[in-house]
């Protein structure tokens, strides 16, 4: 690659310190060492910044957000056994809510279930939704990585009632883990949940009453109760 000299019009390469004909200094050679710099610096940061962001859509998670939402959509074909693509959704779901106050978001985590892990939760759940337990998410993501339990892979309905107004509003039948979000609900302030698997539960049965706190992503990790 190389320049003219601005003394003496001569070819000049872009990394010579001065001019072969004239002898003239090379002005760009110390911009172009200064850009390699900036760029040694900055590569790490960059390729980190692009494995946060391809990390998000595992297959697992699904995606039923407002259409202004930052969430990266790229897909990634495998996942770690640690389950960090699951704290991360966490965090990002809780970082999101919070920047979007009047929005409401809803992590779903459908757990798998049998008759002992449901007996054995059942003692530390938080809360009780239609058909499901509530489990803690701590507890929840540490029982994950330790194999205790499982994402279930059952399709499902997750749907929420406005206790104000009395809507409903009822998601599509999902799988995984998916992430639910309501744009414009700057007055839902009371609702119930409802988590329903395919072939099992009842519609008419609603969960406990929950206050709405703005800002706050509600992390769903539904346990089947039979």
């Amino acid at each position: 690659m190389s320049k003219t000299c601005a003394a003496c019009g001569a070819d000049v390469s872009l990394w010579a310190r001065y001019c072969r004909e004239c002898g003239a200094p090379n002005p760009r050679r110390r911009t172009a060492v200064a850009t390699v710099a900036v760029l040694a610096v900055l590569g790490p940061a960059i390729a980190v910044a692009i494995y946060a962001a391809t990390r998000w859509d595992n297959p697992l998670i699904q995606g039923d957000r407002p259409a202004d939402s930052a969430l990266p959509s790229q897909t990634i074909t495998a996942r770690d056994d640690n389950f960090d693509w699951l704290a991360l959704a966490m965090k990002t779901c809780d970082e999101k809510a919070a920047a979007e106050q009047n929005a409401v978001h809803f992590l779903v985590i459908p757990i798998a279930h049998t008759a002992s892990v449901v007996e054995e939760w059942r003692r530390v759940a938080l809360n009780r939704i239609g058909n499901a337990l509530v489990l803690p998410g701590d507890e929840t993501l540490a029982a994950l990585r330790k194999k205790t339990l499982s994402i279930s892979s059952q399709p499902y309905v997750f749907s929420i009632r406005d206790n104000q107004t009395g809507a409903v509003r009822k998601w599509d039948a999902s799988a995984g883990v998916k992430w639910f979000s309501i744009a414009d609900a700057e007055n839902f302030s009371v609702f119930q949940m409802q988590y329903r698997p395919t072939g099992l539960g009842k519609d008419e049965i609603w969960g406990n009453t929950v206050l709405h706190r703005k800002g706050n992503c509600y992390w769903v990790n539904a346990l089947y109760e039979d």
